[in-house]
């Protein structure tokens, strides 16, 4: 009897026990592997500043002209490619360096919905042809930052500094603004490193003979120019529809700038050609035409003498200042 009752009182704390005891489910996870709930994505339309284009903040300082060694340290996300992934808005921004290794133009995705982003951010832009396509500018004047989206899908926002070419040639007639307060004809190269530091570019002459070099195969041309040498030159943001850095080109003569160069894009926007010439002969008064071997040239003032070709090649006027 007892050990009947015995039995009885054992199999009832077991059925007990398997109440009491929750089952367990194979296909349960674990509280504590359990991922966290997405978080929600920012809207693009963050990423375009209000009224005029400037940089984004995840640039983190970077500019363009800066160099590249410098940008990387300032946004260590960086890949080799330099691009940059934004998960927070689940899309991505990138660099664009020349082949000095600085950088060139800063850009986003923002999707199919770029264009329609920065209209409305910026206002209507100004239609330029690069390529031969059709692509949208907006500028920000005060700060001297330019932004385009070509007109197709999916295109990026690219983001570039630039100088107006009324700025960069201004209206004194002793000649180009941009060296206006340490005239260039006359200066030595240690002149120019000292009063141009933020704008020198020096090259060496074994880049300057490979540069030479790839010019000579793709005009398919052998002429011997000499040995290359070193030059010391400056280089500015390109003006406001030219596509890359203005730079100008110093020519030495027994250790002194004897004359320089430098262009204006017009290809991009047709109009800028007549503003350009119109601002020269307003500045300077009516040119003289000159001859130089085949070219026909526009020659103002003298000492130093201010000469504009229109390069009908390049779609650009091409300027000449030597004493």
């Amino acid at each position: 009897m007892r050990r009947r009752y015995f039995i009885v009182l054992v199999l009832s704390l077991s059925v007990s026990a398997c109440k009491q005891r929750p089952r367990h489910d194979p296909l349960a996870l674990d509280p504590a592997s359990t991922p966290a709930p997405n978080k929600p994505k920012k809207p693009l339309a963050e990423l375009f500043s209000a009224k005029a284009p400037t940089f984004p903040a995840f640039f983190n300082g970077v500019t363009p002209g800066m160099n590249m060694e410098e940008a990387q340290k300032k946004i260590p996300g960086l890949d080799k490619d330099l691009r940059l992934e934004l998960p927070d808005y689940d899309t991505r921004a990138s660099l664009f360096a020349n082949d000095d290794k600085r950088i060139l133009t800063m850009s986003f995705s923002a999707g199919k919905e770029a264009l329609a982003l920065a209209t409305a951010a910026w206002g209507k832009p100004t239609i330029i042809k690069e390529t031969g396509r059709d692509t949208n500018v907006w500028f920000n004047p005060e700060a001297k930052v330019r932004a385009k989206i070509e007109s197709s899908p999916y295109s990026s926002v690219t983001l570039q500094a630039y100088v107006p070419a009324a700025e960069l040639l201004g209206r004194d007639k002793a000649g180009p603004a941009f060296q206006k307060a340490h005239p260039l004809i006359g200066m030595t190269a240690d002149d120019v490193r000292k009063h141009y530091a933020a704008n020198v570019l020096e090259t060496s002459a074994a880049k300057n003979a490979a540069t030479l070099a790839a010019a000579q195969r793709f005009a398919g041309t052998k002429a011997d120019l000499g040995a290359s040498k070193a030059s010391v030159d400056l280089v500015y943001p390109p003006t406001e529809y030219g596509a890359y850095d203005t730079k100008v080109n110093l020519y030495f003569d027994k250790g002194k700038v004897k004359r320089y160069t430098f262009g204006v894009d017009y290809e991009p926007f047709p109009q800028q050609k007549d503003d350009v010439l119109a601002l020269m002969k307003a500045t300077y008064g009516e040119p003289k035409k000159v001859k130089d071997f085949s070219h026909t040239l526009l020659a103002f003032r003298k000492a130093p003498t201010v000469k504009l070709e229109d390069d009908t090649i390049m779609k650009r006027w091409s300027f000449t200042v030597e004493k």
